[in-house]
């Protein structure tokens, strides 16, 4: 994706160059990023500008909870699906997957934190499974 410096300027370019490479940073595989369809840089709520000041209060509203102690009373079945090069620590996956009784963890290769568009072939028919009542392999 090759701009002039004058199209660079433009608000609605920048911003898809912005949603690019942030969607790019989160991928395993960033030449997948073709398979995003649809022009999210045009949502309000996704621009540059935006985005650093909702994270932050997102965080500020988080404080010091910890909700283990309360996990650990939800029985239905949770499947928690985490792609192996994610940027989240799988640590944290795993942890929950510890803490709730009735869940489980898929790990999905090759992908990051976008496994529903670097991998659709196993994570679709994985979650598919899931809802049908049954556990995916893996």
């Amino acid at each position: 994706m090759q701009h002039r410096i004058e199209e660079i300027t433009t608000s609605a370019t920048y911003r898809k160059m912005v949603d690019r490479l942030r969607l790019a940073a989160m991928m395993a595989n960033p030449k997948t990023i073709d398979r995003i369809q649809g022009d999210h840089s045009n949502l309000e709520n996704e621009s540059p500008e935006s985005i650093d000041f909702v994270m932050s209060k997102m965080y500020e509203s988080i404080g010091d909870w910890d909700w283990r102690d309360d996990m650990s009373n939800l029985l239905m079945p949770v499947l928690t699906i985490q792609g192996e090069q994610d940027a989240v620590p799988m640590d944290s996956a795993k942890e929950r997957v510890e803490i709730l009784p009735n869940a489980r963890l898929l790990k999905i290769p090759d992908s990051g934190h976008l496994p529903f568009v670097e991998q659709p072939d196993i994570f679709y028919p994985a979650v598919e499974k899931f809802l049908n009542g049954k556990w995916p392999e893996g």
